[in-house]
């Protein structure tokens, strides 16, 4: 670029109080927009940090409604077994009434179950599902809290006790007991103990981490089940404040506490049953919860201060700049008498033109340039332009041009000028709009030039013998003062428009450490020595970047060791920085191996292992520390794995053009599933190596197993539902085809005017009753029957193995169960009845029975309901 930009400041009439004034008004209005933008944001984070309580409370009910459905299940699938046995106790002899208790055990998840005892009216045992000499030796249990509740008060409803320690199965369990009545006398008590671990187990499985938990409390808040802390919370109860306890009126509701169990502030949700006497609890820990929507609102403040930080920053700045202005327009009178001065000393000559007249006015110097004297040349803008060089007459132009239209403030640069005698001046002009019109038209333009021949000389000398080096190149003197460097060495060592020529490289700052100025001394001795010194080195350039350079050093003159040193630098930062990265990568890649959650193995094309964590050593059951096996051969590391390992390994490579990565899915041992992933290592056809990824998923394998589960199952019966049911019949279907003597029977059932039930009592109470019927429908069935809800209120069962008369009478059976079981609701008591198809279990396609066995459920309905009828 032949020019470049200068300005000269102009006056300003204002003075500096003015100016003060100014920058006062300016800071206030800023701190006025400040203080309305931080208000905003303060209040746009209080209302998102309400919304997002809001949501926290909202999933914390909805989990515990879920949470109060699924044990009312539970303790009515409890309470059912205390009836069906209380029902049976004095009907039946001792073997069927033990048929009974194995039967209702089995309804129930194992483990749940703990214990059946039955007491005579003065609390004397009778039976003990522990035995009988554990009956016989039983003390009464006249005193217990749940044959109080019924003695002489007769009170038939279910009671459910606080947790106790039961010395026949030596766990904590909660009672639920019902009164024996005989003609309408007290005649003792049945208790069915359900482990408080079953309970809180299950609780466990919804949440298995610290941070969000859930408890089971009766009606006086003390703990049933914990989810996290069983052992601390039983024996123990909610505070007396508590809404659970004080606003019994109330199904659900939320408070915030800081439980003493584990110090944790919580939201909790509470819902209680719709049946029973119990609540659900579910608390979320509100940091947690809270934890992303504030890492957002604390990014977003930071955010907003760093951004008010730099808006006052840019503001003081600008103040300072404002006033610095004004300070210095002062100065400009006195700078004005030095200018001509300053002009003379550095040989300068000025000139002024009137782009309007085309006249020219210039000094005694700028004539002299040219070899005439002031008066020989004419006032005209052509004595310039007749005197430039061709080849540099159009971009001066193009520069003059630019400097009148505004497009640049000024004009600089270097041309050559015809002298008087006929050989070509090199000058360095430069100039500037000197004045304007009142439509800014500039109508005045002044500059300055001088004679720089000798300097554009030397230049293309030194430009010729070194600049066309790819290598920078530099002379120091003995007291390492730089002399002369070439156009590559001021590139990299010249900062900020700074020549380092005339300066030490001390004041340049090139050493990083004061160490390297050291070892830089111990080089010039070498040099000094031997005449001539090669190192590698490093050294800061003009951007303060530490670059390393092959450095090769020799004196100027060979035959004086005292003379110049010329140095010469070879840039070789990128191999320096290459060497460093792979070291560094290498380090990255060893750490990343031993935090990497799984088992890592990695061996080379010649299937030497080249590296493994200690990760990949536990989860194979190698007792060895990793960096034993590197160097290994993969022949010597199978010997050490053992037969099963060595297979889960040994995989081959993949053909050229299929897919490089190969994964499976071991199982090692009962409760533990791999995930082996195997990478094969290749640049274009060529093989590298091979990886081996293992990690343990058996949690998540115990999740999907979970998953599946619930996916299969219908949230109001328990029962599977309609998908489930079907996949099941179809199975039976197959099996009858292939074993024809095997087949059984299809039930297909309807409860008898459910509609009605929902129109009169409502959906809830509606829903009381399909709970109801599928817990009768299950504990009639056989263990190996299945039912299912079909849909509304219609389920269907499979009985395999068992003969169409057989199976009517089953059907049977369950009809008057259900008759003879009315179902306690909030509406009071309910007689349900149902009907019932039945038809044999065929090889025909699951459609067809379905058709048949609905056939026949509405023959049974047609005939007046509550009754079974049979396809033939």
């Amino acid at each position: 670029m032949p020019f470049l930009p200068a300005s000269i400041p102009g006056r300003s009439d204002r003075t500096p109080r003015n100016a003060v004034l100014i920058v006062a008004l300016g800071w206030l209005a800023l701190v006025l927009v400040l203080a309305v933008h931080w208000s905003q944001l303060q209040a746009s984070h209080r209302s998102q940090l309400q919304a997002a309580e809001k949501q926290i409370q909202l999933r914390a009910a909805e989990t515990a409604h879920a949470l109060a459905v699924q044990f009312d299940t539970l303790i009515g699938n409890a309470d059912y077994i205390a009836r069906h046995l209380a029902e049976h106790w004095a009907g039946a002899d001792r073997h069927t009434f033990l048929g009974d208790l194995a039967l209702a055990r089995s309804a129930l998840r194992e483990g749940t179950l703990a214990h059946v005892l039955i007491a005579d009216p003065d609390g004397k045992v009778l039976f003990s599902s522990a035995g009988a000499d554990e009956a016989a030796a039983a003390p009464s249990v006249a005193g217990r809290a749940y044959f109080q509740a019924h003695g002489p008060a007769h009170r038939a409803q279910l009671f459910i006790s606080e947790p106790l320690f039961d010395r026949f199965t030596r766990q904590w369990t909660i009672q639920l007991s019902r009164p024996l009545l005989r003609d309408g006398q007290f005649a003792g008590v049945i208790a069915v103990s359900i482990t408080a671990e079953s309970l809180s187990l299950a609780l466990r499985r919804i949440f298995p981490g610290p941070a969000d938990v859930a408890a089971l409390v009766d009606d006086d808040g003390h703990y049933l089940a914990h989810s996290q802390q069983m052992d601390e919370a039983l024996g123990k109860s909610l505070p007396e404040s508590s809404p659970i306890r004080t606003e019994r009126n109330r199904r659900s509701g939320s408070f915030e506490w800081r439980p003493p169990l584990d110090g944790v502030l919580r939201h909790f949700a509470w819902q209680r049953a719709p049946t029973y006497p119990v609540t659900v609890i579910h608390g979320l820990d509100k940091h947690e919860a809270l934890r992303p929507v504030l890492a957002v609102l604390r990014e977003n403040t930071v955010q907003n201060a760093f951004g008010t930080a730099l808006l006052v920053l840019v503001a003081v700045a600008v103040s300072a700049m404002f006033l610095y202005g004004h300070h210095q327009a002062a100065r400009l009178a006195t700078m004005a008498d030095q200018l001509e001065l300053s002009l003379e000393a550095g040989g300068l000559g000025t000139w002024s033109w009137e782009p309007d007249s085309g006249e020219i006015q210039f000094d005694e110097r700028w004539a002299a340039m040219l070899g005439y004297a002031e008066a020989e040349l004419p006032r005209q803008i052509s004595t310039w332009e007749s005197r430039i060089h061709p080849a540099d007459l159009q971009r001066t132009r193009q520069a003059l041009d630019a400097l009148l239209q505004g497009a640049s403030a000024s004009a600089e640069g270097e041309y050559r000028l015809r002298h008087h005698d006929g050989h070509w001046v090199w000058v360095h002009g430069r100039c500037q709009i000197a004045e304007r019109a009142r439509d800014g038209r500039p109508v005045q333009v002044a500059g300055t030039l001088q004679n720089v021949s000798a300097r554009v000389a030397e230049a293309r000398l030194r430009t010729a013998l070194l600049d066309q080096s790819a290598a920078a190149i530099a002379l120091f003197t003995s007291t390492r003062e730089i002399r002369q460097v070439n156009a590559r060495a001021r590139e990299i060592f010249g900062s900020g428009g700074i020549d380092p020529v005339g300066r030490n490289v001390r004041e340049l700052g090139l050493h990083v450490e004061w160490a390297d100025l050291q070892t830089m001394n111990r080089h010039y001795a070498t040099l000094r020595a031997g005449g001539q010194v090669r190192c590698e080195y490093p050294l800061r350039d003009a951007s303060g970047r530490v670059r390393w350079f092959d450095m090769h050093g020799a004196p100027s003159d060979p035959e004086d060791p005292d003379s110049d040193i010329v140095w010469t630098l070879i840039d070789i930062t990128e191999r320096r920085e290459a060497e460093t990265a792979l070291a560094t990568e290498r380090l990255r890649m060893v750490t990343l191996l031993e935090r990497y959650p799984g088992g890592v193995l990695m061996e080379d094309s010649a299937g030497t292992v080249v590296m493994v964590n200690q990760k990949l050593c536990e989860l194979l059951a190698l007792d060895v520390q990793a960096d034993r096996l590197e160097g290994i051969s993969h022949a010597q590391l199978c010997s050490r794995l053992g037969e099963v390992h060595m297979r889960w390994l040994h995989l081959p490579d993949a053909p050229q053009g299929t897919e490089k990565r190969h994964t499976i899915e071991v199982s090692d041992g009962p409760e533990r599933t791999l995930a082996i992933e195997w990478v094969p290592i290749a640049r274009d056809t060529h093989a590298l190596g091979r990886v081996w990824l293992v990690r343990d998923i058996s949690e998540r394998k115990k999740r999907e197993a979970e998953l599946a589960r619930l996916a299969t199952t219908d949230t109001l019966t328990g029962l599977p539902n309609r998908r489930s049911f079907m996949a099941g019949l179809d199975a039976a279907i197959d099996d009858a085809r292939n074993h024809p003597e095997r087949s059984g029977v299809l039930l297909m059932m309807d409860i008898d005017h459910f509609k009605r039930i929902n129109d009169r009592y409502g959906h809830p109470v509606g829903d009381t009753v399909l709970q109801h019927a599928a817990r009768v429908i299950r504990s009639g069935l056989r263990q190996s029957d299945t039912a299912g809800r079909l849909g509304g209120e219609e389920f269907a069962a499979v009985l395999p193995a068992i003969g169409l008369k057989d199976g009517e009478a089953l059907a049977e059976r369950l009809r008057r169960a259900l008759a003879d079981t009315p179902v306690r609701t909030a509406a009071g008591d309910i007689t349900v009845h149902i009907s019932i198809g039945v038809t044999a279990l065929t090889g025909d396609d699951a459609t067809q029975l379905l058709s048949r066995a609905d056939q026949a459920l509405y023959a049974a309905k047609s005939a007046g309901r509550d009754r079974v009828s049979v396809s033939t």
